[in-house]
């Protein structure tokens, strides 16, 4: 069961995104060769989908497992509703822009994926945060309303709207809350701090991937297996400046 979250205390220009994807068992990609696109993909038995997302413009788009509210049932996307998988990979290829974000959710009913109830967290380049809960509808987080965003595994809407949440990765949102909290400019460094203390391995989902976004840096590093001695770059720029 995956955690994340948006650091945004400093301004759009020197926000923080991270991720653990916590797998169980599913085959995993990751797709780095594009200029524009940095995605994890995972095939859950209908093919390889983006599990995580970020693009060149500075938006990132998630999808993890969240508690069901027996709502929200999966149905065929149509033009009056979409699956969260197929919305992940929309806003991925940038069929749906941040600008057009609130709008778009507001007309369209969002269902879960054939196999599983899910939520997805969005982030745009100016900080503004979207938290999607099939079932539920979404909840909008502007750049100023708070310092940082948590996801893990309970309904973050019922949450905010009722301080009431499931133990569905609660231990995981209070370590990454505290951490946070005590961290008045965060660094790549001490975000993949924050996803080694939130690693799993063992409970039936093992932390396969973790990464880390720096706006600053219009680049996404990542570790593979918890192995956070061996973290990898990718740089948009640098892959601007290979393809031309």
């Amino acid at each position: 069961m995956c955690s994340s979250f948006v650091y945004r205390r400093n301004g759009a220009g020197n926000m923080i995104i991270a991720m653990n994807y916590d797998n169980p068992s599913l085959n995993v990609r990751m797709a780095t060769r594009a200029p524009d696109l940095f995605m994890m993909k995972a095939n859950g038995g209908m093919g390889y989908r983006p599990s995580c997302a970020f693009t060149d413009d500075g938006t990132f788009i998630n999808m993890q497992l969240c508690d069901s509210n027996k709502r929200g049932r999966y149905r065929p996307t149509s033009d009056t509703s979409i699956c969260s998988a197929h919305f992940t990979i929309r806003v991925a290829n940038k069929r749906i822009l941040p600008a057009d974000m609130t709008d778009f959710l507001s007309h369209v009913e969002m269902t879960n994926n054939p196999r599983g109830n899910v939520h997805n967290m969005v982030a745009d380049v100016d900080g503004n945060i979207w938290v999607v809960e099939p079932g539920r509808g979404f909840y909008y987080s502007p750049m100023g309303d708070t310092p940082y965003v948590v996801m893990t595994n309970f309904s973050l809407i019922d949450y905010w709207e009722t301080g009431v949440r499931r133990n569905m990765g609660a231990a995981r949102y209070d370590t990454a809350s505290n951490m946070l909290d005590a961290a008045d400019d965060l660094t790549v460094q001490q975000a993949f701090d924050i996803l080694q203390a939130l690693a799993q391995e063992g409970k039936g989902f093992n932390t396969d991937v973790s990464m880390v976004y720096s706006s600053k840096e219009k680049a996404v590093y990542y570790c593979m297996y918890r192995d956070f001695k061996n973290i990898q770059r990718y740089s948009f720029q640098s892959m601007v400046d290979e393809a031309g």
